[in-house]
């Protein structure tokens, strides 16, 4: 049987070191995000998904700025994140060729990011300071993700892209979901899903 959200959180809440790892990895996945984004922009001719990709791109280093911040009002500054998350986990960005699958993986991404800060959020344990965090970020969120689907959509028309994007969605969050069953597993961090 699968361990809720909220049991998950609740147990990582009940140490600060618990909670900070959470966090830390909030941090980290903003910035893989931002890294994904860099690497989009240098392949994209239009200027049009240009500026909105620097937009979400300004959006994600300013939370990765957000969680440092709140890592260092905690005193936490020391944690790393698990590298399974950071590094072997994840594709790093210049191992993407393809702009849909960019796409794809940033949207894949941002979805689990999102499930985790809106079950974070909901749990009674929350301090206020880190509750209004996370709402503002998934304020941010629910705008990321329709607009990167639409540039998803936009990119494979552009490109001509045959394959279905919804296999390409499907490859990415595969793996996405193994990465948190992984980090739950050793209770680094809540499950996503």
């Amino acid at each position: 049987m699968a361990i809720s959200h909220s049991a998950i959180i609740e147990r990582q809440m009940i140490e600060a070191r618990g909670s900070g790892k959470i966090f830390v990895f909030y941090r980290d996945t903003d910035l893989y995000i931002s890294r994904l984004l860099i690497k989009l922009l240098t392949m994209l001719e239009s200027s049009h998904l240009r500026l909105r990709l620097w937009r979400h791109l300004a959006d994600q280093t300013s939370h990765a700025s957000l969680w440092t911040d709140h890592i260092g009002r905690l005193g936490l500054e020391e944690l790393q994140c698990d590298p399974i998350a950071s590094r072997k986990a994840r594709p790093a960005p210049d191992q993407f060729e393809d702009a849909v699958d960019l796409l794809a993986e940033i949207i894949v991404v941002e979805e689990a990011l999102l499930r985790s800060y809106e079950s974070h959020s909901s749990l009674r344990a929350v301090d206020e300071a880190t509750r209004s965090l996370l709402f503002r970020l998934i304020e941010d969120e629910t705008w990321h993700i329709p607009s990167t689907r639409g540039k998803l959509a936009e990119v494979a028309a552009s490109f001509g892209e045959r394959r279905e994007l919804a296999d390409v969605l499907s490859k990415y969050r595969l793996a996405e979901d193994r990465l948190y069953q992984a980090l739950e597993t050793r209770n680094l961090v809540l499950d996503a899903h």
